[in-house]
């Protein structure tokens, strides 16, 4: 996948530096999507005591979001980015304790970036890198096919749950201009939850994210003239 992306990148520069000069922007929203990876060991253990992972053990996850950023001073943006996560298809060779397990987090996070500088022409004229951080306040939702070992029976529902989670995330990528108003690009990320449920033993979710982006940009900075 980071192959054609960069592929796609380079091809779009090639076209670009010949055709056009970008003017700077002050904002954008982007939409992404990208492929999801669970960061941990497969195996919890409190002492003596070990058991299998819930999120660490799901072989298919992906995510999708939408982000909007501001530049509020060179080299300074503040962005706000919703997004979903989505895991699937838990396995593990040892237990099948959450088999048919489902985990979903929608999560909203402020951020604080930072960008290389914007140039009238060359590379920075049309690329765009990136750096992130900012907290998360995440949705978590999940659901087991079977309730956990030694489940209690009664009103309770120990085969779903909701809940919130705080965490973090840091995010790295490039963007580049294919026209006045059109970007794509490509992000790498990690995020980390701290969680707490009854349902399973993990005291975490992490995982990183590597995503494809296409954004539109907004309101072009008139305070500098360009060659046409």
């Amino acid at each position: 996948m980071m192959r054609h992306i960069i592929l796609i990148m380079l091809t779009g520069y090639c076209y670009c530096a010949v055709a056009q000069q970008i003017v700077d922007n002050k904002m954008s929203v982007q939409l992404t999507g990208g492929l999801t990876y669970a960061l941990g060991s497969t195996q919890v253990k409190e002492g003596s005591y070990e058991s299998p992972s819930l999120i660490n053990n799901f072989r298919q996850s992906f995510s999708m979001g939408l982000e909007v950023t501001y530049k509020i001073r060179r080299p300074w943006s503040l962005g706000l980015e919703i997004a979903a996560v989505s895991f699937q298809s838990w396995a593990n060779n040892r237990s099948g304790r959450y088999d048919g397990a489902s985990y979903f987090l929608f999560s909203v996070t402020p951020k604080f970036q930072i960008n290389t500088p914007f140039r009238e022409d060359g590379l920075w004229n049309l690329v765009q890198g990136y750096a992130n951080l900012g907290p998360a306040i995440g949705v978590h939702s999940v659901h087991l096919e079977k309730p956990p070992y030694g489940a209690p029976s009664g009103e309770y529902d120990f085969k779903n749950s909701t809940f919130l989670a705080p965490g973090v995330t840091l995010c790295l990528g490039a963007r580049l201009s294919v026209s006045q108003r059109i970007q794509i690009g490509t992000s790498v990320g990690i995020s980390h939850f701290w969680v707490s449920s009854v349902l399973f033993d993990d005291s975490s979710v992490a995982f990183s994210t590597l995503a494809a982006q296409i954004g539109y940009k907004l309101g072009h900075n008139r305070r500098f003239k360009y060659a046409p």
